[in-house]
């Protein structure tokens, strides 16, 4: 048996007419009491609606799950007019799920809505100021690391890619954003992919106040796996699955470099080229040359996450070459991924010529994901050159179907 309240709920929200609109209020205003948690926010919902001024009027409504709803609505359709509101909100706000979807509603309003997100926040009371806008970078932080793995994955959730300044447009943002994103990495309030991306995030940031907690992380992983007795491989097993933890711990040690602490990286490196040494003494029949191939595009890969550039593509181009002095069948994926990584590298380096070239390399030994060329911003320095616009336009127009 249904209690009363859902189904006087439901006729109310059943009732469109103008005449009931006083009891389709009063019936939503009710449901806020009952004790089941959807029936709160859906009612909260409806209450607040989808008309983003009458939303904002719902900002300070006592029901904690209207004002959620409300500010939940302005993220929908950010206004930058609501701000003032949404800051004021945010800053007396003491209900965390209402407190979340406030700033999430000031995140919402973008690149554009900051200089007056920053003015609200100056006009607050200095009790309330520091606190207010760091809620507020958080939930741009995390808005853009969900943008992010959106971006880099596919529909399975499989990683397409990465690309070298993922965080730009929020880096005036450094100061507040730099523990925010430690905190991610350290706490793991995301994904063992978004940790990846937060770890990115502050190599990009450039700020050494990263240092100390993500050395500390990268020595709690080595701890784990010595613990364990896991080792990362240059050249792990196809089709085996490297734990998540060792991912991280190699992102670490690419940001640590990059700030100011080798050693981590360095030593990481160290050890890759033994086993690659090793890998190339053994005798073809007893360590197949595809094993080689990884083994140069791997170390190409960590030199190119560090932006040693010369020696990611030294190391890029040795993997090509075993490739086609051992005349292998078929597409490899390290053989067209080493072409569209140095493609990435060259664009960077502002030397369009080779980059295009070996973009068409890449093309050409199998790489087929037009998708992500269209949109990885390592290439925008081709974008204008008539040979890129060749290559990545429909076979018809390239006169040569593929």
């Amino acid at each position: 048996m249904l209690s009363a309240l859902p189904v006087l709920l439901a006729v109310a929200l059943a009732a469109p007419s103008a005449a009931s609109s006083a009891l389709d209020r009063e019936s939503l205003v009710r449901a806020l009491a009952e004790e089941r948690r959807e029936v709160r926010a859906d009612a909260a919902a409806d209450l607040a609606g989808e008309d983003e001024s009458e939303a904002e009027g719902l900002l300070a409504h006592p029901s904690r799950w209207v004002r959620a709803a409300a500010a939940n609505t302005l993220a929908r359709s950010p206004r930058l007019d609501a701000i003032p509101a949404l800051v004021r909100a945010l800053s007396t706000e003491r209900d965390p799920l209402a407190r979340e979807a406030a700033a999430a509603a000031l995140a919402a309003t973008g690149d554009s809505g900051r200089p007056a997100v920053r003015a609200a926040c100056d006009a607050l009371a200095p009790a309330e100021r520091a606190a207010t806008f760091a809620a507020y970078v958080r939930a741009v932080v995390e808005r853009e690391i969900r943008r992010i793995l959106a971006e880099i994955t596919d529909s399975t959730g499989a990683v397409k890619g990465f690309y070298a300044k993922p965080f730009g447009s929020i880096l005036d943002l450094r100061e507040e954003a730099v523990p925010v994103l430690v905190d991610h990495v350290r706490s793991g309030r995301t994904s063992a992919l978004g940790r990846q991306v937060a770890v990115r995030g502050l190599a990009e940031m450039g700020d050494a106040r990263a240092v100390a907690p993500l050395r500390e992380v990268f020595d709690g992983l080595t701890d784990w796996m010595e613990e364990r007795g896991v080792e990362e491989k240059l050249v792990p097993e196809l089709g085996s699955d490297v734990p998540a933890e060792i991912d991280l711990r190699r992102y670490v040690s690419h940001a640590l470099y990059r700030l100011g602490d080798p050693v981590p990286f360095e030593t990481r490196l160290a050890k890759f080229r033994i086993d690659l040494a090793r890998l190339l003494e053994i005798r073809s029949w007893e360590s197949p040359e595809i094993d080689q191939i990884r083994g140069f595009y791997a170390i190409g890969y960590e030199y190119h996450q560090v932006r040693r550039w010369d020696d990611a593509v030294d190391f890029y181009a040795s993997a090509k070459r075993i490739k086609e002095s051992r005349r292998f069948q078929g597409a490899l994926p390290w053989d067209y991924l080493a072409s569209y990584n140095m493609a990435c590298i060259e664009a960077q380096r502002g030397r369009v010529a080779i980059a295009v070239h070996c973009l068409a390399e890449a093309i050409d030994a199998g790489f087929a994901d037009m998708d992500w060329i269209s949109r990885d911003p390592d290439l925008d320095p081709l974008r204008d050159d008539p040979r890129f616009k060749s290559l990545v336009a429909p076979p018809v127009e390239r006169g040569r179907p593929r």
